[in-house]
């Protein structure tokens, strides 16, 4: 396998409601790493480059490579402006 290297994907959203505009499945309950599932077109994290399938490593501080899919889709329902995702594809 050839060695992936890490991206940093910056989201910044106006609002704390504002969607982030993708999707994650998997994680450690799942037995599969967590992945972008769905990115929206358009959306905050389409604009900012985040492709369907990367690898996500990290949110925030928070490395999610053996968290639960709930646990990270909780770090990333924080109602936070800014969002600091680190993924691999």
């Amino acid at each position: 396998m050839a060695f992936q290297r890490p991206f940093l994907i910056i989201l910044k959203r106006e609002e704390a409601g504002q969607p982030w505009g993708f999707r994650v499945s998997g994680g450690a309950d799942l037995a599969t790493p967590p992945r972008v599932d769905k990115v929206v077109d358009g959306g905050l994290a389409a604009l900012q480059g985040m492709h369907e399938g990367d690898l996500i490593i990290q949110v925030g501080k928070h490395n999610v490579q053996d968290l639960t899919e709930t646990r990270i889709n909780s770090l990333l329902a924080q109602p936070a402006k800014r969002l600091e995702v680190f993924i691999v594809r």
